[in-house]
């Protein structure tokens, strides 16, 4: 009987275990962040950024070596249904010649008749294949699927430029404007539209966090 009761602690230890782990799988945006900063020794989270204000972007008159994003490929999708809401999505290639790496954006939301739902704070695009780089975007604007302005930032370390400690630099762009070409059709589920441009688009950079 006391190995069946002992038989009986592993088991309800494994599985209270078994569920921590699957929980720690469910990472935040913010867990993610921290963890790819960790890796930098960067203390600062990404709430951070958006009360980051024009005092802590350096001027980039003296900056000779900066040179500005690109963006192409970008899409925009919509699918409107009898419910009124439209399901909508964006999607981009973003790219930073200053580090010669780049990374998918994308983000998606509802909108509605009374509601303007795109993002208007700082969106976390994939990670490149290393964790080493932190891509931003977000909507400053946007008047339709296919007529929107966007800001971008990108985070990482430039020890050739910046000599460590104070490798780790950050590019803000200014706000760009994006005008797409669209399609859209009628089915019997409801209307969907494509807008689509190849680019590449330049996005100049205005602001730098060092």
């Amino acid at each position: 009987m006391r190995f069946v009761h002992f038989l009986s602690l592993v088991l309800s230890f494994t599985c209270i275990a078994t569920a921590l782990l699957r929980g720690s799988d469910l990472e935040t945006v913010e867990t993610r962040v921290a963890r790819a900063r960790l890796a930098r020794y960067v203390p600062e989270s990404i709430s951070d950024k958006a009360s980051r204000g024009s005092i802590r972007r350096a001027t980039l008159a003296a900056q000779a070596h900066v040179k500005n994003f690109a963006v192409s490929d970008i899409y925009t999708t919509d699918f409107f249904s009898s419910q009124t809401a439209w399901n909508r999505t964006i999607t981009f290639l973003f790219a930073d010649n200053n580090s010669n790496t780049s990374t998918i954006c994308t983000k998606s939301w509802t909108q509605s008749n009374t509601t303007n739902n795109y993002p208007t704070s700082y969106v976390l695009c994939d990670f490149t294949a290393d964790n080493s780089d932190v891509f931003y975007f977000k909507f400053d604007t946007m008047t339709s699927l296919g007529n929107f302005t966007l800001e971008l930032a990108h985070e990482f370390s430039d020890p050739v430029n910046y000599p460590p400690p104070y490798d780790v630099v950050e590019y803000f762009s200014a706000p760009t404007k994006f005008t797409l070409p669209c399609d859209a059709k009628t089915t019997t589920s409801g209307v969907f539209t494509n807008c689509v441009t190849a680019g590449p688009t330049t996005v100049i950079v205005s602001g730098i966090a060092n």
